[in-house]
């Protein structure tokens, strides 16, 4: 089976034919000139992924070191993103299963971010509450 990212070790390369529609990556990608490909946190559209392999391009790579740089953004945003929206609107689920949603999506990122074994147990009990 071939694989989808090759560590090349200073930057990961991925070939072009394993990205799928909405695949969003945690920095910028770029060609093998350097010239960027795609912004980091954006979602590849079908016609991006299309318009790179009519250009020719076969695969993209990204920085290791960039990253570990993009890290703190992302979370940053993804903590706002669901304190902006859980919160919005008619309560469809309790505002307690909506927190406990929450910190069950922190402790996950936590854990990834330590590269420890992660517990389900508190977002298997998000998941029957709601």
């Amino acid at each position: 089976m071939e694989q989808v990212f090759i560590d090349l070790g200073d930057k990961i390369q991925i070939k072009i034919k394993h990205l799928k529609i909405n695949t969003i990556l945690a920095c910028h990608t770029y060609d093998a000139n350097n010239n960027i490909v795609k912004e980091a946190y954006s979602p590849f559209t079908k016609e991006d992924i299309d318009g790179i392999i009519n250009s020719g391009i076969e695969e993209i790579y990204y920085s290791k070191k960039d990253a570990s740089a993009y890290q703190p953004l992302y979370e940053k945003n993804l903590k706002d993103y669901l304190n902006k929206n859980v919160y919005k609107g008619p309560r469809t689920i309790a505002l307690e299963t909506q927190k406990t949603a929450i910190k069950a999506v922190d402790n996950i990122i936590s854990k990834a971010k330590e590269n420890t074994n992660i517990d389900f147990n508190l977002s298997q009990s998000a998941v029957n509450s709601i």
